[in-house]
């Protein structure tokens, strides 16, 4: 006997070990552990358009909701499974009971000295249609490659012993394989294991569509087969599982609609369907779901109304909705669902107000209304969810103010009405919302002052009031608010000092206060906050010197001080910012030298200075700077030369030099910064050439050095830059010819090679650039024709060729008739044009042609007394019959002489003069 007892108590150990073990690992909730693909469903919401900040909050709101479910999972999994085991337990001290009435301890003996192989020879296999359907299974899903797949060997019976398979009186009755590297589809075989109650093939690799044979298991307690690749529609045989409680299809790529069938699972407790592509509407049998827990329908594209049929699932605790295109208004039945936690209907396009059936919801903890288009007011029942703990009403467009019962939400930690229409002030009962950790009233129309009971809110890590109208000081209470991290009360009509008291916030990391109407200076106690990161004071009306003391705030990564009317220099201490990736100080008025200590700022990506009145030469330790992508120094009173050191900035994309007093050449150095975008040296004193080294800037898209003094000729190298589309290099000495390859630059739309001394022809290349709106080639020396290519420039709005010297016919200019064609002082005649002339004048919205420069040559003539002598006008013929003329001596018209040709006959000494010839046209009349 003694024995025996021996033997019944080491199986009841075993059992009770075993469950400890697994109620230990339910409490793991590990991504690995859960099957959460953070990085895949990451993936999924970049698609759809999601920012950064969106998929962040998305992610942590549906690891939270995948750790609730896995647990409930696992809850439900070892309720069973413990009572499952209990009932074996007691079959075997039975078993053990029986035995011992009926045998001796020799017999007892023997039962236990019983071989690994007898007892194999022993077992009794399952059904060989179930062997067939694991078989199946385990070919379609590689099953060579899974993770685990012991005991999985089809000459041995089934038994529990394989991995993942529970095998109960002679069925199996469980499949749990998840996150185990099942590759391909699921078998339609899979319908033969009628006796399944359990079936876990979530988080593998799993393709193809759910097979409609899923319907034949009717004794099916659980489905899960989320995060896989599933694609297809929800087969309609979904609805024969009628014993089905738990159906988790979520993050897979189903797609089609939600079958009216679902309605017929009247004892599921969980349905979970989001993060795939849904389509068509909520059907109204979901209503019939009265045992229903958790609806979680998320991250689809779900359209239609939300079916008042809801209002009868009252043993709903969460509803997720949020993320699809739902439109309509909420339903008022929305309020029988008393039992209801959570409410996300965030992000669809509902409309109307907010039913006040909603304060019927008083165990709600989570309400998600935002980014919507909600209109009306808050209503004050809103006061009612006293266990309210996230409010978030912000992206609509609701209006009125916000009501004073906010106050009774004493356990709100989450309190976001941003983006709205809200007027009035923000209500002073705000104080009694001890618990609340973020409030957001941004982006509103909210005016009145900030309510000085705000510094009662010590909890509080996150306060944002940013884009509303609100006056007057910020209150010197907002200083007790210590755990604050993150203040935002940008974009007001704030006034007076920046309190001291901020200077107590030792915890921020971000504090905005730009776009106000703040006065006064920066304290030098601003160093005290040596945990910001972010530093935003630009657009106010700040006097005074940055204190040295902002070099201590080490871990910045921004600094905005920019758009005030700072003075005094830029402090050396700056170069102990060292992780600092933006620094914005223009538009001020500092003065003095750029510090070398700016070299220290290795991490800068943004380095903004101008529009101030610095001095001095740029540092040649800039080029330590050697992540800067955007320098821009322009608008000040630099000197000196631009440092070939600049070479080494190769992550430059943006360099602005411009309206300084910079003098010396380009360095050829430039050309080493390969990934300039925008080169920007106009306005400055630049001499010498254009260096051909400009032509390895192959991605560069706006060229300016107009306004330098810059001679040599146009590089031909100006060719290689196919991006640009615009170059500016006016206003210099350029001479020679306008290079045949800038017909290469084919994505030009503003060329502007005015004001310099090029000579010879206009290249026909010039007709390649169809995308080109300005051409400016005024104020040069330019000869020969325009080329009749410069018809093919559809796109050309403004044509600039005055000034020069071109002649002979004009090119068909009629397709380019949004044009400003001004071309006065060359050599052209009305006959070079005159078959054009008629739509000029209707179409174009410019035309300036006087004012030509002679068009036959000056010619000396010495004559006898008595000779006859005839004066012609275009003596090469090129004329038309409507042409006027007028002849001149010694500038007086000389009356009656006006033919194209002038005879002076029997010539006196009182003929000599000289002698021109006007000639007009009665047509431009323009």
């Amino acid at each position: 006997m003694t024995k025996n007892f021996k033997i019944k108590k080491y199986w009841i150990t075993t059992v009770g070990m075993m469950l400890l073990s697994l109620a230990s690992f339910a409490q793991e909730y590990n991504d690995k552990t859960t099957g959460f693909d953070a990085a895949r469903i990451t993936l999924t919401l970049k698609k759809r358009g999601l920012s950064d900040q969106n998929i962040k909050e998305e992610v942590a709101l549906m690891r939270k909701l995948h750790n609730e479910q896995y647990a409930a999972m696992k809850k439900s999994e070892d309720e069973i499974l413990q009572k499952m085991t209990s009932e074996l337990t007691l079959k075997a001290e039975t078993n053990i009971i029986q035995n011992n009435t009926l045998n001796t301890n020799n017999s007892l003996t023997v039962n236990n000295s019983l071989t690994a192989k007898t007892a194999s020879t022993l077992a009794v296999d399952i059904p060989q249609t179930e062997k067939d359907a694991l078989l199946a299974l385990y070919n379609s899903t590689n099953g060579n490659n899974w993770t685990n797949k012991t005991g999985w060997n089809f000459n041995n019976p089934v038994t529990s012993a394989w991995y993942g398979v529970t095998v109960t009186n002679g069925h199996v009755t469980a499949v749990n394989l998840n996150n185990n590297n099942l590759i391909g589809t699921i078998p339609t075989a899979i319908g033969q294991l009628t006796e399944l109650q359990w079936l876990h093939l979530y988080t593998n690799q799993l393709s193809g569509t759910i097979p409609s044979e899923i319907g034949l298991l009717t004794k099916l307690l659980g489905l899960y087969l989320h995060t896989n690749k599933l694609s297809g529609a929800i087969p309609a045989s979904i609805g024969q599982l009628t014993q089905l409680q738990a159906l988790q299809l979520y993050t897979n790529q189903l797609s089609g609609i939600i079958p009216n069938e679902i309605g017929l699972l009247t004892k599921l407790t969980s349905l979970q369907l989001y993060l795939n592509q849904l389509i068509g509407t909520i059907p109204a049998e979901i209503g019939q779901l009265t045992q229903l827990q958790t609806l979680y329908l998320h991250q689809n594209q779900l359209t239609g109304t939300i079916p008042s049929t809801i209002g009868q699932l009252t043993q709903l605790q969460s509803i997720y909705l949020s993320n699809n295109q739902l439109s309509g208004t909420i339903p008022t039945e929305i309020g029988q669902l008393t039992k209801l936690q959570n409410l996300y209907l965030n992000q669809n396009q509902l409309s109307g107000t907010i039913p006040v059936s909603i304060g019927q919801l008083t165990q709600l903890q989570n309400l998600y209304l935002h980014t919507n288009q909600l209109t009306g007011t808050i209503p004050a029942e809103i006061g009612q969810l006293a266990q309210l703990q996230q409010l978030h009403l912000f992206i609509n467009k609701l209006s009125g103010a916000i009501p004073n019962s906010i106050r009774l939400l004493t356990k709100l930690t989450s309190l976001q009405l941003h983006t709205n229409q809200l007027t009035g002030t923000i209500p002073s009962e705000i104080q009694q919302l001890v618990n609340i950790i973020n409030i957001t009233f941004s982006a509103n129309q909210l005016s009145g002052t900030i309510p000085s009971g705000i510094g009662l809110l010590t909890k509080l890590t996150s306060l944002s009031f940013y884009s509303n109208q609100l006056t007057g000081s910020i209150p010197v209470e907002i200083g007790l608010l210590t755990q604050l991290q993150h203040l935002n009360l940008s974009d007001n009509k704030l006034s007076g000092p920046i309190p001291a008291s901020i200077a107590q916030l030792t915890k921020l990391s971000g504090l905005y206060l730009h776009q106000n109407q703040l006065s006064g200076t920066i304290s030098a106690s601003i160093g005290q906050l040596t945990q910001l990161q972010n530093l935003y004071l630009h657009t106010n009306q700040l006097t005074g010197i940055i204190p040295a003391e902002i070099g201590k705030l080490t871990k910045l990564t921004t600094l905005q001080l920019y758009a005030n009317q700072l003075t005094g220099t830029i402090p050396a201490s700056i170069g102990q910012l060292t992780q600092l990736t933006s620094l914005y100080l223009f538009s001020n008025q500092l003065s003095g030298s750029i510090p070398a200590s700016i070299g220290k700022l290795t991490q800068l990506q943004n380095l903004f200075l101008n529009n101030n009145q610095l001095t001095g030469t740029i540092p040649f330790e800039i080029s330590k700077l050697i992540n800067i992508q955007n320098i821009n120094l322009s608008t000040n009173q630099l000197t000196g030369v631009i440092p070939t050191q600049i070479g080494l900035l190769t992550k430059l994309q943006y360099l602005y030099l411009f309206s300084n007093q910079l003098r010396g050449t380009i360095p050829a150095e430039i050309g080493q910064l390969t990934q300039l975008l925008n080169l920007y040296l106009h306005s400055n004193q630049l001499s010498g050439v254009i260096p051909a080294s400009i032509g390895q800037l192959t991605n560069l898209q706006n060229l300016y050095l107009n306004y330098n003094i810059l001679n040599g000729t146009i590089p031909s190298q100006i060719g290689q830059l196919t991006k640009l589309t615009k170059l500016y290099l006016y206003n210099n000495q350029l001479t020679g010819t306008i290079p045949v390859s800038i017909g290469s630059l084919t994505q030009l739309l503003e060329l502007y090679l005015n004001n310099n001394k090029l000579s010879e022809s206009i290249p026909n290349s010039i007709g390649q650039l169809t995308k080109l709106t300005y051409l400016n080639l005024s104020n040069n020396q330019l000869t020969g024709t325009i080329p009749a290519e410069i018809g093919q420039l559809a796109q050309l709005q403004h044509l600039y060729l005055y000034n020069n010297r071109l002649e002979g016919n004009i090119p068909d200019l009629t397709n380019v008739i949004t044009l400003s064609f001004n071309f006065h002082t060359n050599k052209f005649r009305f006959v070079d044009f005159s078959t054009q002339f008629s739509a000029y004048k209707t179409k174009l919205t410019l035309f300036e042609y006087s004012n030509q420069t002679k068009t036959d040559s000056e010619t000396t003539l010495t004559k006898s007394v008595g000779e006859t002598q005839t004066l012609t006008m275009y003596e090469d013929n090129r004329f038309t019959p409507a042409d006027t003329y007028q002849w001149y001596k010694n500038g007086v018209a000389i009356s009656g002489a006006t033919s194209r040709q002038y005879t002076l006959s029997n010539l006196t000494l009182a003929n000599a003069g000289d002698y021109h010839c006007v000639s007009t046209n009665p047509q431009m009349t323009i």
